[in-house]
């Protein structure tokens, strides 16, 4: 979610077959918009690792590239891309999202 150039947010992933999945903690990734661009923070939930990634919209879609890692715990693998593209999907929208925007009121305060 983003309020006032704030982002607060969660993320997914998942190994080949759902060998492993990550589903992140209801603010895993949180950051600053300026444009296009946006700087984030991403805390694994399964590794404790954190990452600072920069994402950027093109043409509707959002490319994000890891690009520091800025503290690692190692307690286990991290089931984040470290450099991919989404894109919006009208109409899907998962129950786990919520319970994400009380979770990031603190971060994003409703304005």
């Amino acid at each position: 979610m983003e309020r006032e150039k704030r982002i607060c947010g969660t993320y997914t992933g998942a190994r080949v077959n759902l060998a492993q999945v990550d589903e992140g903690d209801q603010r895993a990734v949180v950051g600053v918009r300026s444009g296009n661009f946006a700087d984030v923070t991403i805390t694994s939930s399964r590794s404790g690792n954190v990452y600072q990634a920069r994402a950027e919209l093109v043409d509707g879609r959002l490319q994000w590239h890891v690009t520091d890692t800025i503290s690692e715990r190692n307690a286990d693998i991290d089931i984040i891309s470290f450099s991919d593209t989404l894109e919006r999907t009208r109409g899907i929208q998962s129950d786990a999202y919520a319970d994400v925007e009380e979770a990031c009121n603190d971060v994003v305060p409703k304005l």
